[in-house]
């Protein structure tokens, strides 16, 4: 089981996403499974697949469950440290996944950049939103995008402060978004140590 990722959800939901490397074929590392418990924890429903990259590895999934109680997937297309070739979203079509023949509605937006260290959260209308890192050579942008009822959003770089190690919080009605931005590089000739800020910024939430 590679980035295992959990959520919780209405009357006792808790939700599991993972890319496994015990199924075969191997090209099943591409995809990304979930797992549900509806009694908090307690017990699991069979592993459902969630959705699979069109061409290579599956990276980072996200879960998520929104004010339905449908389980949202979400994840980058890459392999290794190269870059990332799509953002892909998931979706359970019924809350129900103990449902016989329950299935998933899938779709990717493709990447024209480096991207990696994604976070999501989900707002009270079932919009996802997604920040994570946008390489440039030596540049590190924060980099935005949702997933609502109109599909992906194009992605943006809303601020001018670089940085990285993204994570973000969804309130009634703003993005909260915290990041690590570096004040002086670390040099370990001199000993002197990296210095680094804590910055908060938000977005309004839009579905």
């Amino acid at each position: 089981m590679l980035y295992p990722d959990v959520s919780t959800g209405a009357s006792g939901r808790v939700a599991l996403s993972y890319v496994s490397v015990a199924h075969r074929p191997p090209s099943l590392s591409n995809a990304v499974f979930v797992r549900v418990s509806d009694d908090g924890g307690a017990t699991w429903g069979a592993a459902q697949k969630a959705g699979e990259s069109a061409e290579t590895y599956a990276q980072e999934p996200h879960v998520l469950v929104d004010p339905h109680n449908r389980v949202h997937v979400v994840w980058s297309e890459g392999g290794g440290w190269g870059p990332r070739v799509a953002l892909w979203h998931a979706v359970s079509r019924s809350a129900d996944l103990a449902e016989a023949g329950v299935s998933w509605t899938s779709s990717a937006m493709p990447l024209h950049d480096r991207l990696t260290r994604t976070k999501a959260a989900i707002d009270r209308c079932g919009t996802v939103h997604v920040v994570f890192e946008v390489w440039s050579g030596q540049r590190i942008d924060i980099g935005y995008a949702r997933f609502g009822n109109a599909g992906w959003s194009s992605i943006i770089k809303p601020f001018d402060k670089l940085g990285g190690m993204p994570s973000l919080a969804v309130g009634d009605d703003v993005i909260h978004l915290v990041w690590d931005r570096i004040l002086r590089k670390g040099d370990p000739k001199t000993r002197t140590p990296i210095q680094t800020e804590a910055v908060h910024s938000t977005l309004a939430v839009s579905g």
